[in-house]
């Protein structure tokens, strides 16, 4: 550990920084109220796991305390899901742009010019945010849901390079994130990116809002989305009892419960390691005779 200040007190101060995220006390804090069978519910939950905001979920069905919360708020069955904040104000039945501004994501950017603008915020996106500002590059990213992307939602990551024992999807998107920013590199989230023109080799790029943003380079960095399964039925009770690569995000509501993680990568793998700590029966369908083909030791 010698000499301290160089490996000693950044240890511990990573460590106090995300207990610090992850930490809430039991009647303070931001509470979301809804139906655990509610798609709305279910995208506000995500994003705000994505974005790395601690929060207190209450399920109307199961927590008899909800009751009181919604009455001295004003806030009736049909408004949920509802926010609920320390200072006594609240967002009912909010979409994501809501949630973001009243949590102080600025949606505003900061030039009528970028240098680069980034579309897609998982760990892609956030390297190219932090290579740019480091460049002085004025860097703009653009992310439709949260930071992080697809690897944002992972329970544990191994194979990212500079963490040899492993890092929570969560905890890689919070300090990429904050290098992002310390270099002057702005995250716009939630916004969506709609059209693209370029006029005399500028490239105009259309957001969901109305607003464009010009830029001189565009990188598009958007990932991939999960292939949803055919079978009768996953369609209808998506985000309603049907989660796709939603370990994190719905680990605390699999309590005493049975899971189905269905697949057999490793994303399974991980996904059914880390419900197992909350469920009380975790199975993996897989259609292979065995998970040794796919499923890394």
């Amino acid at each position: 550990w010698s000499p301290p200040e160089d490996h000693l007190f950044p240890v511990v101060d990573t460590l106090l920084q995300s207990w610090q995220n992850e930490h809430l006390e039991e009647d303070k804090g931001l509470r979301l109220i809804g139906h655990q069978w509610s798609p709305r519910t279910h995208e506000i939950k995500k994003f705000l796991a994505g974005n790395v905001i601690a929060y207190h979920w209450l399920d109307v069905d199961r927590d008899p305390s909800t009751k009181g919360l919604l009455d001295a708020a004003g806030i009736d069955a049909g408004q949920l899901p509802a926010l609920l904040f320390d200072d006594g104000s609240t967002l009912p039945n909010p979409d994501l742009r809501q949630v973001a501004e009243r949590l102080g994501r600025s949606l505003s950017v900061k030039h009528d010019l970028y240098d680069l603008v980034i579309v897609g915020g998982g760990p892609a996106g956030l390297a190219a945010a932090v290579y740019g500002g480091s460049e002085g590059l004025k860097t703009l990213l653009l992310e439709r849901h949260a930071p992080g992307g697809q690897a944002g939602s992972t329970s544990k990551i191994v194979n990212y390079l500079g963490f040899p024992t492993g890092v929570t999807g969560s905890e890689l998107t919070r300090v990429a994130e904050i290098q992002a920013k310390l270099l002057h590199a702005e995250l716009l989230v939630p916004i969506e990116v709609t059209g693209v023109s370029i006029d005399g080799g500028y490239k105009h790029v259309a957001l969901d809002d109305g607003r464009t943003i010009v830029t001189r380079t565009l990188l598009a960095a958007t990932g991939m989305e999960y292939r949803e399964h055919p079978a009768e039925g996953i369609a209808a009770h998506s985000g309603a009892g049907v989660y796709y690569g939603a370990a994190t995000a719905e680990s605390q509501v699999c309590t005493n419960r049975r899971v189905l993680v269905v697949g057999g990568g490793n994303s399974a793998g991980q996904a059914a390691v880390h419900l197992a700590q909350y469920a009380d029966d975790v199975q993996l369908v897989v259609q292979r005779d065995s998970v040794r083909d796919n499923l890394s030791q």
